[in-house]
């Protein structure tokens, strides 16, 4: 019984070490490294001016960019909103009748002004929607966008110093490094 004992022990130790060696020798397959999706970026140096009737420049302080992802004209002048502009404009001369009729500016008028507070939370919210990021320019017209990725956008700022208001609605390429933008006369809409 002593014999037939050991010789299990013998053929269960064989198997362990037989099979510890099978694993080792089985070719294993090496784990895959983590990537990083690396996207170039590049950084916006804004500046923002207007040139007066009387020849003075200016810049345009204290007022707020949108860097957003698609065309403010694509995203505001809808059936939609122009309905909801409608149903709240009481005088039949302040109705649009069409969208080729609405414009840009006076959407943004809505928006700015608060003037339908329904149309407003909804221009407000869809704005939201496309918004990468914004800015404010500083006391001299100036603003800097930072680790933006390549790509096209749109810059969006509406400026009012007084009764006529000037619209930016300026498509632009980021590449990688610096990228100067000028906002002036010259690309508002």
């Amino acid at each position: 019984m002593k014999f037939i004992n050991i010789l299990i022990l013998c053929l269960l130790m064989t198997l362990a070490i037989s099979t510890a060696f099978a694993q080792k020798a089985r070719p294993t397959k090496p784990k895959p490294k983590a990537t990083t999706k690396s996207l170039a970026k590049g950084n916006i140096e804004l500046e923002a001016g207007l040139t007066y009737r009387s020849g003075d420049s200016k810049p345009v302080a204290r007022v707020k960019v949108y860097l957003i992802k698609e065309d403010l004209k694509n995203v505001f002048l809808t059936q939609k909103h122009l309905d909801m502009y409608n149903e709240f404009a009481t005088t039949p001369g302040f109705k649009i009748n069409s969208l080729d009729e609405w414009t840009l500016y006076g959407a943004v008028i809505n928006w700015e002004q608060a003037v339908n507070p329904t149309l407003n939370a909804v221009l407000k919210e869809s704005l939201a929607k496309i918004t990468i990021t914004s800015e404010i320019t500083g006391f001299d017209g100036k603003a800097t966008f930072t680790n933006i990725p390549t790509g096209n956008y749109f810059l969006f700022a509406f400026y009012r110093p007084n009764t006529q208001g000037n619209l930016w609605n300026v498509p632009i390429s980021v590449k990688p490094g610096i990228n100067k933008i000028i906002l002036d006369n010259n690309n508002k809409g």
